[in-house]
């Protein structure tokens, strides 16, 4: 179903985000020794794209466990919320 390397992903080695094998999926850029002195910014998507996979797993699970409310069972349609994690997960499948 997914195209995208399994998690868990972690952040080691200056900030760069690696599966649970050892290969790296993702850099932020620059290089430091240590993770502490990275720039603000390049450590909060490392740890954003570190927590991808976790984020799509746990929307997929919202939904399923909110069926009757995300399939717009009443008269009040779908809810926006199921919406937005629809949406979330369809660009994080590239639709």
């Amino acid at each position: 179903m997914s195209k995208h390397t399994p998690g868990p992903w972690s952040i080691h080695h200056e900030f760069n985000v690696f599966d649970e094998n050892g290969r790296c999926v993702a850099s932020c850029g620059g290089y430091s020794s240590n993770f502490r002195d990275v720039e603000p910014e390049n450590r909060a998507n490392a740890m954003l794209i570190a927590a991808a996979p976790d984020l799509l797993e746990a929307c997929r699970a919202l939904l399923a466990a909110h069926s009757g409310i995300c399939e717009g069972d009443g008269d009040m349609g779908e809810d926006e919320d199921c919406a937005r994690a629809r949406a979330a997960i369809a660009k994080a499948e590239g639709r």
